[in-house]
């Protein structure tokens, strides 16, 4: 019989980027831990996948009591455009830069 894991993805932003994280463990330890390092976090999906489908995750980082299995760049924050918006809706990331003129 196959173990089955469940996983949580989480998008993070990172100054102007934000990036795709995949999660083992708690839902709600991973959304405490990854707060503390980005200044935005949302969750988007769970997904339980056995040891077999599990090969298309092969991270092993260990943060806190969970395991980053995966991480990649999603996109880039378009501070301009009409469709830059943030994660969440009271805060808006283009007013933390400053004017480099």
């Amino acid at each position: 019989m196959a173990l089955v894991r469940d996983l949580f993805l989480f998008l993070v932003r990172d100054v102007a980027d934000y990036y795709t994280v995949v999660i083992e463990g708690d839902r709600e330890k991973a959304a405490e831990i990854l707060r503390s390092y980005y200044p935005e976090v949302r969750y988007i999906k769970k997904e339980k996948l056995t040891d077999k489908e599990m090969r298309k995750y092969e991270g092993n980082r260990v943060i806190g009591d969970c395991i980053i299995r995966g991480c990649w760049f999603t996109r880039q924050l378009r501070t301009f455009s009409k469709y830059s918006k943030p994660i969440e809706a009271d805060y808006d990331p283009r007013y933390d830069y400053e004017d480099v003129a």
